[in-house]
Formats: structure tokens, sequence, C-alpha cells
């Protein structure tokens, strides 16, 4: 039986294929509600700015994007904060190669439980909708931590707003369908985690990790 990461994997792979030289993209890399895209797009163009305001408040000049499906945001970071060669990460081998084709960055497949990085490889880090649907959410956030040498910045919008609404969206979730949502948060699981929470807006988290004792 294959495991969630390998069932997503296969998914993702899928989902992120050119068919019959047509690319249904994910994120509104061709503007909003143009092309052949998904819909869903005004809660990205909702999101993608708070983003990008949050990086443009910091100084750094590595950055990686893990889950960065076909490189849109990542590709804004690039172009409006100008980071040393920004590396975009998916599980999905064909969304690694959308992101290289469409935008030039440099891109590649890992788990997020097992990033193939050095410890404080990048300044920040990015992750964003991607912890809801891992097998391994706390390894992951670990390999996070680890390879970010300053920030990281997570995003998600399955929470839980008390234990009891957690409880009844866990036991609500569609297992067994693809890519589901199988990690539901509460506003405080991620204090518990990481150091310091920077902000928090609603239904989507917003961390810093400090610097570390030593670094500059």
């Amino acid at each position: 039986m294959l495991s969630l990461t390998e069932s997503n994997r296969i998914w993702l792979n899928e989902r992120f294929a050119v068919k019959n030289r047509v690319y249904l993209s994910h994120e509104p890399i061709w503007g909003y509600r143009r092309g052949t895209t998904e819909t869903g797009h005004l809660v990205r163009f909702a999101r993608t700015p708070q983003i990008l305001r949050m990086l443009s408040a910091l100084q750094f000049r590595t950055f990686c994007d893990v889950g960065a499906a076909e490189g849109y945001t990542i590709s804004l970071v690039r172009a409006l904060l100008n980071p040393e060669r920004p590396v975009a990460i998916d599980l999905s081998l064909e969304a690694a190669r959308r992101a290289h084709e469409l935008f030039g960055l440099l891109s590649c497949s890992a788990d997020a439980a097992c990033l193939p990085f050095k410890t404080d490889s990048f300044d920040v880090v990015l992750c964003s909708e991607v912890i809801e649907h891992l097998e391994r959410p706390f390894a992951a956030i670990g390999e996070l931590l680890r390879i970010c040498r300053h920030y990281l910045l997570v995003t998600t919008e399955v929470v839980g707003f008390s234990p009891l609404h957690r409880l009844a969206m866990l036991k609500t979730r569609q297992i067994g369908e693809p890519h589901y949502d199988r990690n539901i948060w509460l506003l405080e699981d991620f204090e518990k985690i990481v150091w310091r929470r920077h902000r928090c807006d609603s239904a989507i988290f917003w961390f810093l990790r400090p610097k570390r004792s030593g670094k500059q």
C-alpha cells in the first residue's frame, strides 16, 4: 500500500503535467481569470501580496519556497525582492519542471520531511498552504527550521478555532480523496513548535523564527 506521501506525489505529478500541449495552471500565472486555469484564484491573489509584504520587511539574500507548485509566488519574490538564485521545491517533479519552464527558476522535487539541503542553507524559507496535506508535518516543520538561517514563514487556511471545532473538522475530512487536508491546526499550535509568533491573521499563520544565537 502506498504511503500518503507517495499517493500525493503521484496525484501532484498528474495534476501538474502538460496534457495535449495545454497546461492547467494552479496559481494565476496567466493573470486573474485568464488562460487555462483552476478556479479559486481570488483567495490566492489576496494571500500573495500579504506574503510579499511580510518578506519586504525582512533583509535576506537567499530564499527557498517549499511547496512552490509551478513557481508563481517565488517568481514574484525574485522580481520584486531580488534574492540570489531563489530555489523552488515541490514534492511533484512535474511542478518543479513547470517552475523551471515557465519562470526559469532553479527547482527540484523533494519531500518536505527530508529536504536535500545543509543546515542554514537559506536566510528565509516559505511554506505556504502545504502543511495541511503532509503525512509527517512535524518532521517537515523540523526540516524547514533546520534549513532556514533566519526566518520561516508558514501559512495555512485549514484551521480550527477551538479544540471542538478542530475535532469536527477532523471527523469531516475527505479521507481517501487525493491530496486531502489531513492536518487541522489550532491558532496556538505553532507557538508550541517555534519560538515566537510574529502575527496571526484569522486563519492564516505568519511565523518568524528569530535569528539563532551567534548567527548574523
